[in-house]
């Protein structure tokens, strides 16, 4: 599929190749997974808690920690990818998102790493 996004005239609305049908079945798609993936991240953790409660020494290992704040960064990263599709207009919201977008991001490559890391020593 290839979307040609470009600025037409001195409104800066934006035109895409995407029938209105098919944007609202790519959005619709798009919260689905979203919301899927904040589920899964979201028993993730509770699940780490669970473990937490129940064995302590288990749950007292570096790498479980850093699983743990992974799974912490997809829940929030999900989050915010739901909030950043729901969005009509441009709020003062938008700058948070984006930079909470990028970090988050950035964190779900950073701590499996640090646990390869962590691993290897």
């Amino acid at each position: 599929m290839s979307d040609n996004n470009t600025a037409s005239g001195s409104d800066n609305t934006l035109t895409s190749s995407a029938t209105p049908e098919q944007a609202m079945v790519i959005g619709t798609l798009i919260m689905s997974l979203n919301s899927i993936s904040l589920f899964a991240a979201t028993i993730g953790v509770f699940t780490f808690l669970y473990i937490r409660l129940k064995y302590p020494k288990l749950a007292d290992r570096v790498t479980f920690r850093i699983a743990f704040a992974a799974l912490v960064s997809e829940a929030l990263y999900a989050l915010l990818q739901i909030v950043l599709n729901t969005q009509l207009s441009p709020t003062p919201l938008c700058g948070f998102i984006a930079w909470g977008w990028v970090f988050l991001s950035l964190t779900s490559v950073f701590l499996p790493t640090c646990i390869a890391v962590v691993s290897n020593s």
